[in-house]
């Protein structure tokens, strides 16, 4: 039976003598043999750019577009209007979820991401966010849109 033997360090403040604190670890495979896999992943992207092309209710963000896939999404905004910001708060609307074409909503579908002005102007903004799931970006009838000095989530529809 083979075993792996992997060395880690366990950094501590107080101490800066890493060979103290060296932990040989052996792990025992659960199942013998060679394992070989091949996955075949798609040569075209299926990540799908839509002009939107909506004033985001309440604010002075209009969606532009977006840029999405079954595991993210890139939403670029112009801005009319950038509002006052809040100790780390930009103000910018976030995508949090969708609403599927069969009445389904996933309102917390994304990560924290980045939202952010592209640039000192303030009149066009981003977010870039990954999903908690896999969806399929055909079934998506509206975006679910968290507006933070509202503290409401409003619906944009989107079509392709």
């Amino acid at each position: 039976m083979k075993s792996s033997e992997t060395k880690f360090w366990v950094k501590m403040a107080q101490r800066h003598d890493k060979d103290a604190f060296t932990e040989l670890m052996q792990f025992t495979p659960v199942v013998e043999g060679e394992w070989n896999f091949e996955i075949n992943l798609p040569d075209v992207s299926s990540t799908q750019n839509i002009e939107v092309g909506q004033k985001v209710e309440g604010t002075g963000f209009k969606m532009e577009d977006i840029n999405i896939s079954p595991i993210s999404i890139k939403v670029n905004y112009s801005v009319s209007e950038a509002p006052a910001e809040k100790e780390d708060d930009l103000g910018i609307p976030e995508v949090i979820g969708v609403v599927l074409k069969d009445g389904t909503r996933i309102p917390y579908l994304t990560n924290g991401g980045a939202l952010g002005y592209t640039d000192s102007s303030k009149t066009h903004a981003y977010q870039m966010a990954g999903f908690d799931l896999v969806v399929d970006v055909d079934e998506i009838a509206a975006l679910i849109v968290l507006v933070f000095d509202k503290d409401e989530k409003v619906e944009i529809s989107i079509s392709k």
